[in-house]
């Protein structure tokens, strides 16, 4: 591997996560998001164990051996191997339109998502594997109704090339944040961060 150069400013090369969940199932989830608007708007359902057929992610090989290595991560039983589980936040996503950890505990008591991660398959691209850790590849189809829907992304959203907006940044700050604090304070803390170049103190950043 090339060595690194000293001398460059790295501070805009971050990967953020919009979702809360493993790095490598954010593409996946983001791609089960679009295709369920999709079908919804194709087949006139929801895409629930009833409608849907085949799931399968095509994906990077380093992705598959720390989210989707072992059969846990189809069937977790705990938040912490759900959120880590590429076949079960892809599930979750398609059947709910949302990941985030306050669904989690009861989703991984839905016996329709367990039904739909059971449907899961994966697979490795060789293109895909030795495009990572430059990009995060993934690939996602559907059989559903009948019909196939595909849809793929060579990185996922908040990616160094697929960065997030600033309002983005600051919805995913207001999101995880406002359980804790509330929304009022949570998005005052966005702002007083968004803020942070003119505060003389950082104490006044610790705090919503």
């Amino acid at each position: 591997a090339p060595a690194l150069d000293a001398s460059r400013d790295r501070t805009a090369d971050t990967h953020l996560k919009p979702w809360q969940a493993v790095y490598h199932a954010q593409a996946p989830i983001e791609l089960a998001l679009r295709l369920r608007d999709e079908i919804i708007r194709e087949c006139g359902a929801e895409p629930r164990s009833g409608l849907i057929d085949r799931i399968h992610v095509t994906t990077y090989a380093f992705a598959i051996k720390h989210a989707a290595d072992d059969a846990a991560k189809w069937a977790p039983e705990t938040c912490e191997t759900a959120d880590h589980s590429i076949p079960f936040l892809t599930a979750m996503a398609l059947a709910t339109g949302a990941v985030d950890h306050a669904s989690l505990e009861a989703a991984i008591h839905d016996a329709d998502i367990l039904a739909l991660t059971a449907r899961v398959s994966i697979a490795a691209d060789d293109a895909m594997s030795a495009a990572f850790p430059g990009l995060s590849p993934a690939r996602l189809l559907v059989r559903a109704g009948g019909r196939t829907f595909v849809a793929e992304v060579p990185a996922h959203k908040g990616h160094v090339t697929r960065p997030l907006t600033s309002a983005g940044i600051d919805a995913k700050l207001i999101a995880a944040a406002s359980p804790a604090v509330g929304e009022e304070a949570a998005r005052r803390w966005a702002g007083r961060l968004r803020d942070m170049h003119n505060t003389k103190h950082a104490d006044a950043l610790l705090t919503p």
